[in-house]
Protein backbone atom coordinates (compact mmCIF):
# COMPACT_ATOMS: atom_id res chain seq x y z
CA UNK A 1 0.00 0.00 0.00
CA UNK A 2 0.98 3.59 -0.92
CA UNK A 3 1.54 6.29 1.67
CA UNK A 4 -0.90 8.41 0.18
CA UNK A 5 -3.50 5.58 0.00
CA UNK A 6 -2.57 4.79 3.40
CA UNK A 7 -2.77 8.41 4.59
CA UNK A 8 -6.20 8.65 2.45
CA UNK A 9 -7.56 5.20 4.65
CA UNK A 10 -6.37 6.43 7.73
CA UNK A 11 -8.35 9.32 7.66
CA UNK A 12 -11.79 8.23 6.43
CA UNK A 13 -11.44 6.10 9.44
CA UNK A 14 -10.38 8.86 11.59
CA UNK A 15 -13.51 10.73 10.09
CA UNK A 16 -15.65 7.92 10.63
CA UNK A 17 -14.44 8.05 14.41
CA UNK A 18 -14.96 11.65 14.91
CA UNK A 19 -18.39 11.42 13.20
CA UNK A 20 -19.82 9.11 16.40
CA UNK A 21 -18.00 10.62 19.60
CA UNK A 22 -20.17 12.49 21.90
CA UNK A 23 -19.77 16.00 20.41
CA UNK A 24 -21.04 15.26 16.97
CA UNK A 25 -24.94 15.98 15.99
CA UNK A 26 -26.29 13.20 14.71
CA UNK A 27 -29.44 13.75 12.50
CA UNK A 28 -32.53 12.21 12.72
CA UNK A 29 -36.47 12.06 11.07
CA UNK A 30 -39.12 12.78 13.29
CA UNK A 31 -41.19 9.45 14.55
CA UNK A 32 -37.69 7.58 14.66
CA UNK A 33 -36.61 5.96 18.01
CA UNK A 34 -33.00 6.97 18.56
CA UNK A 35 -30.29 5.65 21.44
CA UNK A 36 -28.33 8.26 22.54
CA UNK A 37 -24.88 8.76 25.09
CA UNK A 38 -24.41 10.89 27.93
CA UNK A 39 -23.19 14.13 26.07
CA UNK A 40 -24.24 13.09 22.40
CA UNK A 41 -26.74 15.29 20.42
CA UNK A 42 -29.29 14.66 18.31
CA UNK A 43 -30.94 16.75 15.42
CA UNK A 44 -34.77 16.93 14.16
CA UNK A 45 -35.23 20.09 11.70
CA UNK A 46 -34.54 23.14 13.63
CA UNK A 47 -34.72 21.13 17.02
CA UNK A 48 -31.43 19.40 19.11
CA UNK A 49 -31.78 17.78 21.54
CA UNK A 50 -28.59 16.54 23.96
CA UNK A 51 -28.47 13.55 26.81
CA UNK A 52 -26.92 15.26 29.53
CA UNK A 53 -26.78 12.83 32.34
CA UNK A 54 -28.85 10.80 34.36
CA UNK A 55 -29.22 12.14 37.83
CA UNK A 56 -30.61 9.60 40.49
CA UNK A 57 -31.91 6.24 39.31
CA UNK A 58 -34.25 4.24 41.79
CA UNK A 59 -35.73 2.21 39.14
CA UNK A 60 -36.42 -1.55 40.73
CA UNK A 61 -33.43 -3.61 40.17
CA UNK A 62 -34.07 -6.99 37.98
CA UNK A 63 -32.88 -9.09 40.62
CA UNK A 64 -35.37 -7.68 43.24
CA UNK A 65 -39.39 -7.72 43.64
CA UNK A 66 -40.90 -4.41 44.35
CA UNK A 67 -43.40 -2.71 45.25
CA UNK A 68 -42.71 0.41 43.05
CA UNK A 69 -41.37 0.75 39.63
CA UNK A 70 -39.06 3.34 40.79
CA UNK A 71 -37.71 6.33 38.54
CA UNK A 72 -34.64 7.55 37.19
CA UNK A 73 -34.68 11.18 36.07
CA UNK A 74 -33.09 12.27 32.70
CA UNK A 75 -31.75 15.57 31.93
CA UNK A 76 -31.72 16.62 28.32
CA UNK A 77 -30.83 20.21 26.58
CA UNK A 78 -33.08 21.42 24.36
CA UNK A 79 -33.24 24.39 21.59
CA UNK A 80 -34.12 25.28 18.65
CA UNK A 81 -31.43 26.82 16.37
CA UNK A 82 -30.22 29.65 16.57
CA UNK A 83 -30.67 29.74 20.53
CA UNK A 84 -29.25 28.97 23.71
CA UNK A 85 -30.04 25.27 24.96
CA UNK A 86 -32.69 24.79 27.49
CA UNK A 87 -32.43 22.30 30.56
CA UNK A 88 -35.46 20.07 30.83
CA UNK A 89 -36.04 16.57 32.75
CA UNK A 90 -37.56 13.40 32.02
CA UNK A 91 -38.76 10.78 34.11
CA UNK A 92 -38.66 7.23 33.52
CA UNK A 93 -42.26 6.28 35.74
CA UNK A 94 -45.15 8.37 34.60
CA UNK A 95 -46.25 8.61 38.24
CA UNK A 96 -42.70 10.39 39.21
CA UNK A 97 -43.07 13.35 36.67
CA UNK A 98 -43.42 13.47 33.11
CA UNK A 99 -41.62 10.77 30.23
CA UNK A 100 -42.57 13.37 27.51
CA UNK A 101 -42.22 17.11 27.00
CA UNK A 102 -42.87 19.43 24.59
CA UNK A 103 -40.89 22.22 23.32
CA UNK A 104 -41.12 24.36 20.30
CA UNK A 105 -44.07 22.54 18.56
CA UNK A 106 -41.87 19.15 18.68
CA UNK A 107 -42.76 16.35 21.52
CA UNK A 108 -39.66 14.50 22.98
CA UNK A 109 -40.81 11.35 24.59
CA UNK A 110 -38.34 8.97 26.64
CA UNK A 111 -38.71 5.71 24.81
CA UNK A 112 -36.38 3.73 28.02
CA UNK A 113 -33.09 3.93 29.80
CA UNK A 114 -31.07 1.19 29.74
CA UNK A 115 -29.03 -0.74 31.40
CA UNK A 116 -31.51 -2.10 33.87
CA UNK A 117 -30.49 -1.73 37.44
CA UNK A 118 -29.15 -4.54 39.31
CA UNK A 119 -29.07 -4.54 43.45
CA UNK A 120 -25.31 -4.91 43.81
CA UNK A 121 -23.83 -3.12 40.66
CA UNK A 122 -23.74 0.88 40.27
CA UNK A 123 -24.39 1.62 36.64
CA UNK A 124 -21.44 3.82 35.98
CA UNK A 125 -22.48 7.53 34.53
CA UNK A 126 -21.27 6.88 30.75
CA UNK A 127 -22.69 3.70 30.66
CA UNK A 128 -26.43 4.71 30.42
CA UNK A 129 -28.40 4.88 27.21
CA UNK A 130 -31.50 7.00 26.41
CA UNK A 131 -33.50 6.21 23.56
CA UNK A 132 -36.35 8.64 22.71
CA UNK A 133 -38.56 9.80 20.10
CA UNK A 134 -39.40 13.25 18.45
CA UNK A 135 -42.52 14.58 16.75
CA UNK A 136 -44.45 17.07 15.51
CA UNK A 137 -47.83 16.93 16.75
CA UNK A 138 -50.47 18.05 14.54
Amino acid sequence: MSWPTLVVSLSTLLAAACATSTGAVRPIGLNQETELAPGQSVQSGALRVTFTQVDGDSRCPADVTCVWEGDALVKIEVSEQPGDPVARELHTSGSAGAGEITYGGFSIQLVRLTPQTHSQQPIPAQDYRLTLKITQPS
